[in-house]
């Protein structure tokens, strides 16, 4: 064989190698990114029956929500509120703190 004959086969057999470990290296990339991937939607499962279940007692708690019930747990009606200066609210509930020190 001549010299220039084995220059190629070693440089295609360098370039094959090359090839190979950029191949693997993107394979295992792949791999890992869909594992991941897997993952967070296993989570993402999670958090949104956990959410659901939230929906569900806050709607309930919502429901028996009256204004009875507010009398009960300490707030009072209001005349005037302002949230915003120069903006009344003529109907409210505000909660009465009896701040004695």
């Amino acid at each position: 064989m001549s010299l220039s004959l084995k220059k190629i086969i070693y440089g295609l057999l360098a370039l094959s190698a090359g090839l190979l470990l950029v191949y693997i290296y993107l394979a295992n990339s792949s791999i890992i990114k869909l594992v991941e991937k897997r993952n967070e939607e296993n989570i993402i499962k999670t958090v949104s029956s956990q959410l659901a279940f939230l929906e569900g007692d806050y709607m309930r708690l919502m429901a028996g929500l009256n204004m009875d019930l507010a009398k009960r747990l300490g707030f009072e009606s209001v005349s005037k509120v302002e949230f915003v200066p120069g903006r009344n609210v003529n109907q409210g509930l505000s909660l009465r703190v009896n701040a004695e020190i």
